[in-house]
């Protein structure tokens, strides 16, 4: 006998794109999450760049967006690990901020980050239309 269900893998197909969302203000990744998955986004979540590392284990995904400020190891170094790692070179990296530091926006550019966002300065709306725009259809 056949088993007619759910095929999970035609799901992941079916995605615009898989996204892991790397914030650790549950309240500020909530609104994100919900915003993304509205549009058809496979959203992985992680509050600190440990459990992103562990995700990236066994997902792939097409774009990060990454917190500059995580406890522990920042989102700065996460990126630069990221850009290291051959697996992850070409996977886009959005960085995401409440500090428009020169500095540190030099530092993830240099790095290889896609882009990089004031939180407080865009919406949920607007960064779910960043990414859209960053992603193939």
């Amino acid at each position: 006998l056949k088993m007619i269900g759910r095929d999970n893998s035609s799901l992941d197909n079916q995605s615009k794109g898989k996204i892991l969302l790397v914030e650790d203000d549950f309240y500020i990744r909530s609104l994100y999450l919900m915003e993304l998955e509205s549009r058809g986004f496979k959203v992985y979540e992680a509050s600190d760049a440990a459990q992103a590392r562990n995700i990236l284990s066994s997902c792939e995904v097409n774009l990060i967006l990454l917190d500059v400020m995580l406890p522990g190891e920042r989102g700065i170094e996460l990126l630069e690990w990221l850009k290291k790692q051959p697996q992850y070179r070409e996977v886009k990296i959005v960085m995401l901020s409440n500090v428009w530091d020169d500095e540190v926006i030099e530092r993830a550019k240099t790095l290889g980050a896609t882009d990089y966002l004031l939180k407080s300065r865009t919406t949920p709306q607007e960064v779910a239309n960043r990414v859209g725009a960053l992603l193939p259809q």
